[in-house]
């Protein structure tokens, strides 16, 4: 098995879970009244951690994650501030 590259997302659908590496979509699922049944960590072990959020699917999720991942970032907001927000501790670390 390969080694997962930290800047790599993760989502998989199986039947009773979706999961994902996806900070934002993890975030815009929890705002949205879907809690985080379990989550692991898939780093190595060092301060490369690359959790995976794990949520219980029903068929409501779908459009949200349909939404996140088809709709252009200027019409959500969420993906926008998280983009915004990733640029800013990219200037931290990398400075």
């Amino acid at each position: 098995m390969s080694k997962l590259k930290t800047t790599e997302t993760i989502y998989f659908e199986i039947k009773e879970f979706y999961f994902t590496s996806d900070l934002c979509l993890a975030g815009i699922l929890k705002m949205n009244n879907y809690p985080i049944a379990q989550w692991r960590n898939l780093g190595d072990g060092s301060q490369n951690r690359k959790l995976v959020f794990f949520f219980k699917r029903d068929e409501e999720m779908k459009k949200l994650i349909d939404d996140y991942f088809n709709l252009p970032m200027e019409k959500h907001p969420f993906k926008k501030f998280y983009a915004e927000l990733r640029e800013i501790k990219n200037l931290i670390y990398n400075n």
